[in-house]
């Protein structure tokens, strides 16, 4: 039996080629990566560049190609099996929206408006990594992918370092306290990054205090109320921001 790299590599591949013909760059832009990225996953040529794949990375390709991982991961991978084996692991399972997210919106840094049981919930087809929250969308900087309303699933605590997030759609914020979702970018300085946006100015030179990859995407119609006739308390102005 292969490694839990060759596994997930074997599974890529396998599920690249029944998607058929330029299923490698709709995954790319999917993932919010570059084509070669996703050559670099699946190459097994001696000598050859290849690139590890994330948990999260995993579970928006199962995402993608509407199967789950593969089953047999082992736990040589610290952490990285037990993440994406809880994919599979029930029948369904609720993520708390925990606030709001601005692409394009300005989101105001005011925590303390949100409810200490959250805004609403969304319903996953499955269990999901337990340290995961929603934040809504506001705003649409960021179509065609993220519609205002959208919830992406994101990690409470930071868990990879905000630098190997360059080049990634991820949600942030800065050191004013506002979150946006936006693609980050080195910045003019030293630890600053440029966080742009598909259909907004960019923002440069931003100072980031927690980054998060995006784990899932989950429409709007998902969205749970915990209450008949309770409307989530929005803290979003309606004007345009990068």
């Amino acid at each position: 039996m292969g490694t839990d790299r060759d596994i997930i590599r074997g599974w890529l591949e396998a599920n690249l080629k029944a998607k058929g013909r330029g299923a490698r760059r709709e995954l790319a832009d999917f993932l919010g990566l570059r084509s070669q990225a996703i050559s670099r996953m699946i190459s097994t040529r001696p000598g050859a560049e290849t690139r590890e794949i994330s948990a999260a990375e995993l579970l928006r390709m199962a995402e993608f190609f509407g199967v789950p991982p593969p089953r047999q991961l082992g736990d040589q991978i610290g952490g990285f099996a037990e993440e994406a084996a809880a994919y599979v692991a029930g029948p369904g399972h609720l993520v708390t929206i925990m606030g709001y997210v601005g692409a394009g919106a300005e989101v105001l840094p005011e925590f303390k408006q949100v409810p200490p049981d959250g805004l609403d919930q969304v319903e996953l087809p499955f269990a999901s990594p337990q340290d995961v929250i929603g934040l809504q969308v506001r705003g649409d900087a960021m179509l065609p992918r993220y519609d205002d309303g959208t919830v992406i699933i994101v990690y409470r605590e930071q868990h990879r370092s905000t630098a190997s997030l360059i080049g990634e759609e991820a949600a942030v914020r800065t050191h004013d306290g506002r979150r946006h979702l936006k693609r980050i970018t080195p910045g003019p300085r030293a630890h600053t990054y440029n966080l742009e946006s598909a259909n907004a100015r960019t923002i440069v030179g931003a100072r980031i205090v927690w980054a998060s990859e995006i784990v899932l995407i989950v429409p709007a119609s998902r969205v749970r109320s915990r209450g008949a006739g309770r409307a989530p308390r929005r803290t979003a102005k309606s004007r345009k921001t990068g």
